[in-house]
């Protein structure tokens, strides 16, 4: 998806009406821009993301 730093990786939990029933469960504005999906992720764009969450993470004590 496109976010405002450039591109990431999400997962879409809803899809046709259950979307508009959630927003209204929410109390969100039905007109609120979401972000852009642009493709679905491939296998390479997964594991990448696994790698860069690895290199991110900090050790502890």
């Amino acid at each position: 998806m496109e976010t405002p730093t450039g591109y990431d990786v999400g997962e879409v939990s809803l899809k046709g009406e259950l979307v508009r029933l959630q927003l209204k469960k929410k109390k969100i504005d039905e007109k609120t821009k979401f972000l852009k999906i642009l493709r679905i992720a491939t296998e390479n764009d997964l594991k990448s993301l696994a790698e860069n969450r690895k290199k991110k993470t900090i050790p502890c004590c």
